[in-house]
């Protein structure tokens, strides 16, 4: 049985790539981020955010969102199509004006004392035959304009309904609309491989709209999580003001000071968490690994005569392991992490037994670490 199980343990590398399924990154993963970089605000209630989106080192962005107060002319009321099944519910024809399904207090339609369940035909003579439509002709006016409206009411004297004219003054109402533009950054491999900072190399221009800079600047738009920069509080939107004491206004010191024969890189940086300084040690390579569950199935069949249990079983049905892992950490520099004790369990089912044999399936699942 034991060779059996150290034989699993040899192909236990060769089957991790066939089992990506399983995979989850380890503490090494760079963690994506959305962060506010800036906001604006003006007079008319107008405002700009400016978003950093990061999903990947060859995918990151600064997302511009404008969001603009409009005033829209407002008559009042909601309205619904007429069908079939309603045109019998309200005694007039399908698709001949619109029903109108509540008015609002104090608003034109009120003052023009329209109610709800009477039938709408036409404002200023455009017919009506749907609620699109009259949402659309409504829009075509501004606020302040008097329209004549044709009603269809209920006669209270008898079957039917009675047609009138009636004259409603447009108000209006505030809608917000906001708009966004993607504006794409750069980031440099480099610089993440041999410190894990994700860094994006914001230009001179949109420098200016975030940080009244005429200078291109550099922003880190993700850390990879457990490194020394992320030990250090670094964090996804910092921008990088000075590195090894030189003013960074673009990306070429940050990647002077990231080569593998300098030790240690030293930054300041001002963020969404406020200013900020450390340093970190420049490695080789930041390497990723992840984390694969393999699970094996061993069917053992034996003389039960001449079965024995070893040490080396009794590891391996009771196997266990520590680990560490680094959190993600978009508010604090502190790095946070989580510690926990992971079992390997292995079990022994008993298929078949007779006089003088046994058979056993035997289920373990083993944790595999692979690194790039």
């Amino acid at each position: 049985m034991r060779n059996l199980l150290l034989k699993a343990l040899v192909a236990a590398p060769l089957l991790a790539p066939l089992l990506t399924s399983c995979s989850t990154y380890s503490s090494w993963s760079s963690n994506p981020a959305r962060v506010i970089l800036a906001e604006k605000s003006f007079e008319d209630g107008a405002r700009i955010e400016y978003r950093l989106v990061y999903s990947d080192i060859d995918d990151i962005s600064v997302h511009k969102d404008a969001t603009a107060v409009l005033e829209l002319p407002f008559l009042g009321l909601s309205v619904s199509s007429i069908n079939a099944e309603a045109a019998q519910t309200y005694g007039t024809q399908p698709w001949k004006g619109v029903v109108i399904t509540s008015v609002t207090a104090n608003s034109g339609a009120a003052k023009a004392k329209l109610n709800t369940g009477d039938i709408l035909l036409a404002i200023n003579g455009q017919i009506l035959g749907s609620d699109d439509q009259f949402f659309e002709t409504v829009q075509q006016y501004e606020p302040g304009d008097e329209l004549e409206l044709s009603v269809a009411t209920r006669n209270d004297e008898g079957p039917g309904r009675v047609e009138r004219m009636v004259s409603a003054i447009l108000g209006s109402r505030e809608m917000e609309e906001t708009s966004t533009t993607r504006i794409p950054v750069e980031s440099n491999n480099e610089v993440f491989r041999h410190t894990g900072l994700v860094t994006a190399a914001i230009p001179a221009d949109l420098a200016a709209e975030l940080y009244g800079s005429e200078a291109p600047a550099v922003l880190i738009a993700a850390v990879t999580q457990g490194s020394g920069a992320y030990d250090q509080g670094f964090r996804g939107g910092d921008r990088i003001l000075r590195c090894n004491g030189v003013d960074v206004t673009g990306m070429d010191p940050v990647i002077q000071a990231s080569q593998p024969q300098r030790d240690q890189i030293e930054l300041e940086v001002h963020g969404p968490l406020g200013p900020h300084s450390g340093t970190f040690d420049v490695v080789k390579d930041i390497a990723v690994t992840k984390e694969f569950d393999i699970p094996i199935v061993i069917d053992h069949t034996s003389n039960v005569t001449t079965t024995k249990t070893s040490f080396l079983d009794f590891i391996f049905q009771f196997g266990f392991n520590y680990r560490r892992k680094a959190l993600a950490a978009p508010t604090t520099r502190e790095p946070q992490s989580s510690r926990y004790l992971s079992i390997l369990p292995l079990g022994m089912f008993e298929f078949t037994r007779r006089p003088g044999y046994q058979k056993n399936r035997l289920f373990w699942i083993i944790r595999w670490s692979s690194r790039s």
